[in-house]
């Protein structure tokens, strides 16, 4: 993916609403948060064709996110980069049931 700072929208298929966050995306790394969890993680591939695990952490001391009350809790996802967008499927590690879609704007990039 494109190296910067992407703005992010989450949520489960099929309800209206979601979540925002910010992550920053620097290698093969990401890592980001929202006003309650921390993310952070692994991208693998290109364009057409991405996957990542991202490791999600409450850090408010009330767990609040789209599953739930969950404090951690890792995601599978996958999908496709495009012209500074990207827009990714999953779900729960272990848990299928529980599905998200994720996607992403790019904003700015890193300092050298």
């Amino acid at each position: 993916m494109v190296p910067g700072i992407y703005l992010v929208t989450f949520g489960r298929p099929g309800t209206s609403g979601g979540a925002k966050g910010v992550v920053v995306v620097e290698g093969d790394r990401v890592h980001g948060g929202d006003q309650s969890n921390l993310y952070r993680g692994r991208i693998e591939g290109e364009a057409d064709s991405i996957r990542a695990k991202i490791r999600v952490t409450n850090h408010s001391g009330s767990p609040d996110t789209i599953f739930g009350p969950l404090k951690e809790f890792e995601l599978e996802v996958a999908g496709e980069e495009v012209e500074g967008t990207f827009r990714l499927a999953g779900h729960i590690a272990g848990r299928p049931e529980l599905r998200i879609g994720i996607s992403g704007t790019w904003q700015q990039s890193l300092v050298d």
